[in-house]
């Protein structure tokens, strides 16, 4: 656009470099253009394999936690972790309506988050258990 108007301002315009500048632009557009699909496909691929892992995750927790041991001590700790698990199931359909919604960050993002807190959540379990199995 600066070649365009210093152009117009001088008697004899020579809009030669103004025409390759915007040639060069389009070209440019094209070739990201043509980029777009496979990126979003790469983001959308993604995004499904961390919803995967996060299943994962949150399946092995909530296996974890039917096995977590049971004593007068653990029963609140128990009933917290399951209502922790209960959240990271609603966020799961979360997860799913951000890729329904080709929102594969989004959705990645979610994934990931989900993941690290029933990994942490099977870590606390694993830990009690190993430390009844000490106990005994």
């Amino acid at each position: 656009m600066d070649e365009v108007n210093a152009q117009s301002k001088k008697l004899f315009k020579k809009y030669g470099k103004a025409k390759e500048m915007l040639a060069k632009v389009k070209a440019d557009a094209e070739a990201v253009k043509a980029l777009i699909p496979a990126r979003k496909e790469e983001a959308k691929n993604n995004a499904l394999n961390a919803q995967n892992e996060a299943k994962a995750a949150f399946d092995e927790a909530k296996a974890l936690l039917e096995k977590a041991p049971k004593g007068k001590g653990t029963k609140a700790d128990i009933e917290a972790m399951k209502a922790d698990l209960a959240g990271l199931e609603a966020q799961m359909s979360e997860v799913q309506a951000s890729i329904d919604k080709e929102d594969y960050f989004g959705a990645k993002d979610k994934a990931v988050s989900i993941k690290e807190k029933a990994n942490a959540i099977a870590e606390q379990v694993k830990a009690a258990i190993e430390k009844v199995k000490g106990k005994k």
